[in-house]
């Protein structure tokens, strides 16, 4: 499945591999991972291998780019799929939120979209 706008192509990357990207990355070595190590320390690293939480419904105002802690792990809730994140995955989340030192909700929105591949967008 794939959708394109403009020059943007949008594909889902689960239709053409036998896994996710989280599963398939996990069985890289860390020396694997040239372009993603860059600028960031080891423990860093450890904490970005692994599939990170947002809160996306939560994240409905400009207003909550600069609120100064993790939300509560309610607000992870997704109504796409009907899940709770777990409490590991919450844990994941505040280890991030400390490691990369976030002040604000916006800064660990740019750490969500880095570590995602992508570059920040506010």
């Amino acid at each position: 499945m794939s959708f394109s706008i403009g020059q943007l192509q949008f594909i889902d990357s689960l239709q053409f591999m036998n896994s996710s990207l989280d599963r398939l990355s996990a069985n890289l070595q860390t020396e694997d991972l040239v372009m993603t190590s860059r600028g960031f320390s080891d423990s860093e690293l450890a904490l970005i291998r692994r599939k990170g939480v947002y809160p996306y419904e939560y994240m409905n105002s400009y207003e909550r780019f600069d609120e100064i802690k993790l939300p509560p792990k309610e607000a992870f809730y997704s109504q796409l799929s009907w899940e709770h994140i777990s409490d590991a995955d919450y844990q994941h989340g505040q280890q991030v939120w400390s490691a990369f030192r976030c002040q604000t909700l916006g800064d660990y929105h740019d750490i969500y979209l880095r570590t995602d591949g992508c570059a920040p967008s506010r």
